[in-house]
């Protein structure tokens, strides 16, 4: 029961963590929006859209960082529609760069990246069946980086289907979380309270 209990509040706090520092990013994005338009496009638009996807890209191939936090910056200063597109972007380029490491090079390099003992927990969860849509059904519920290195690391799944898979799951969830960037925090409080259950669902999901 003890150990149960420590593994839920490893999933939940990183989560948590999240969630603060999303809606701190929010606050200051919607406070200093002049500022940081300025700022991302001083050197012309696109190189503040290119330094975003680079960013993204390193926080896939590097565990346990995430982008999602700058989210609400990307909307603040692209747009909602914007800052979707090139979060995918960013995931999709990350996780196949996440997933040719791991095919190349194995688990010696893997493992000194990530924790080899989760990527041998979710080969049990891959059905090679129905390997393209386990794919994007484990990117809905689990970090873009550590599948990304077990699939690349078992050789289940071809890299254009991979390349599919990826840009399919993530899609909902760079405009879920791009929208979401630009509301306000009281409005993402009431919608985290609102979630709370199927949050709670996903993560026992996760953890089965």
């Amino acid at each position: 029961m003890q150990k149960n209990r420590a593994n839920y509040i490893k999933i939940i706090f990183p989560i948590f963590l999240l969630f603060i520092l999303f809606a701190v990013s929010s606050y200051f994005a919607q406070k200093y929006n002049d500022f940081l338009f300025s700022l991302a496009t001083s050197q012309g638009n696109s190189l503040g859209i290119i330094f975003y996807v680079i960013i993204t890209i390193v926080a896939v191939i590097i565990p346990p960082f995430s982008s999602a936090p700058l989210i609400p910056v990307a909307a603040g200063i692209w747009g909602f529609f914007g800052a979707a597109i090139f979060s995918i972007a960013g995931w999709v380029l990350g996780a196949m760069a996440a997933f040719l490491i791991a095919r190349v090079y194995g688990v010696p390099l893997v493992s000194r990246i990530t924790s080899i003992e989760r990527i041998y927990e979710i080969q049990k969860s891959l059905s090679p069946r129905h390997i393209f849509w386990s794919a994007v059904l484990l990117r809905m519920i689990m970090p873009v980086d550590i599948l990304s290195y077990a699939l690349g690391l078992f050789g289940l799944i071809g890299w254009k289907e991979y390349l599919f898979a990826t840009a399919l799951g993530v899609t909902p969830f760079a405009f879920a979380f791009a929208y979401v960037g630009i509301l306000s925090v009281l409005y993402q409080l009431v919608i985290l309270l609102a979630l709370a259950p199927l949050i709670a669902v996903w993560l026992w999901r996760a953890k089965r």
